[in-house]
């Protein structure tokens, strides 16, 4: 089921400017294949994969992308996080890339968002007792 649940995130977040969802939801749906992971084959085996570290170093490059996004129409003499006003190409409306960086910013959040939430999980679940 990971590749599917993984799959779904993605397009969820690709199609959030367009459509009902966005990075938020994504980066849910995204991190819930990983706990479905850690539910099934334990923490330990989730671990081997990502563990607190990859995660945090994730989550933390992912708000790095965002505000480096957010500077690009600084340095081009606009407000911070500006679109259309900056220069930055809109494209065709209704496309995955009619919002500028709207893509970009999404992508950002949906990382951040699926970051936290699996940090969150990892602290909650339980260690495997050996018996």
């Amino acid at each position: 089921m990971f590749p599917f649940i993984f799959v779904y995130g993605i397009y969820i977040t690709l199609y959030g400017h367009i459509s009902p969802g966005g990075a938020f939801s994504g980066g849910v749906v995204i991190a819930a294949g990983f706990i479905l992971i850690m539910l099934s084959y334990g923490k330990k085996y989730c671990e081997y994969f990502l563990d607190y570290y990859r995660a945090s170093m994730i989550e933390s490059l992912s708000m790095l992308w965002y505000i480096t996004v957010g500077l690009f129409s600084v340095l081009a003499g606009y407000q911070f996080l500006s679109n259309k006003i900056a220069g930055i190409p809109t494209g065709v409306a209704g496309s995955v890339f009619s919002g500028g960086s709207i893509f970009l910013l999404n992508a950002a959040v949906a990382i951040k968002v699926f970051g936290t939430i699996y940090i969150l999980f990892s602290f909650i679940a339980l260690e495997e007792v050996e018996r």
